[in-house]
């Protein structure tokens, strides 16, 4: 098993998985070791939604048939409109490196709908794992938590050998996952995980930038 600090730099989001399927053992003792992340008073708002299988299927036909019909995402948490300069631009450096990590020109719009069809797909990923909050809590601290937990299933997948992508676009249409899930409309649908085994690939091994220390720290000395 990694150390903490190789899990942390050496886990990346991975958007090429293989098909092979994650054994149900596997997927509770990730969650076993996240259910042991912190939470604001160690209230714990946390609820899991793992889709495998013919359930999973379900879902990704569904939501590629609303992508390719360009129906827009309608999240219980409305994804932001706008960002801050620099953080728009790490957000569009993000998207070209992954789109030229597939030799993706910018004008191949065809291509550039394949990769969002194969997005609606979760990149092949054999499990989803949905995490929601009870909707009666106060949304900015249980997305704090819902936040650290997602970091230590991450965490814990990858030193078990497993890759993951944290995606928003997952959880757009939360009626299809509710339906399927028989997920109650007292929890309020968060973010996926797709979960699997990374499949070698261009585009699981582009560089990724972070911003420097200097930029991140002011010392109060």
């Amino acid at each position: 098993m990694l150390t903490v600090e190789e899990a942390i730099l050496k886990r990346r989001s991975i958007r090429r998985f293989k098909p092979n399927p994650v054994e149900r053992s596997q997927l509770e003792k990730i969650l076993d070791l996240a259910r042991w992340s912190p939470s604001w008073g160690n209230t714990q708002p946390w609820h899991f939604f793992v889709f495998q299988g013919d359930p999973l299927r379900m879902l990704k036909d569904e939501m590629s048939r609303r992508i390719t019909e360009g129906k827009p995402f309608e999240p219980d948490v409305p994804m932001p409109n706008s960002w801050p300069e620099s953080l728009k631009n790490r957000y569009s450096e993000t998207g070209k490196l992954v789109l030229s990590a597939l030799s993706i020109a910018r004008e191949d719009h065809q291509r550039r709908q394949e990769f969002y069809f194969e997005m609606s797909r979760l990149f092949g990923a054999p499990c989803l794992i949905v995490g929601t909050v009870p909707r009666d809590v106060a949304i900015e601290y249980a997305m704090l938590d819902m936040g650290i937990i997602i970091q230590s299933i991450c965490l814990a997948a990858h030193s078990n050998g497993l890759a993951t992508c944290i995606m928003a676009a997952s959880v757009g249409y939360p009626d299809i996952i509710r339906q399927i899930g028989r997920v109650e409309t007292n929890l309020r649908i968060v973010m996926g995980i797709a979960l699997g085994y990374e499949e070698e690939s261009p585009v699981n091994q582009f560089p990724r930038p972070r911003i420097p220390l200097t930029e991140m720290v002011t010392w109060v000395d």
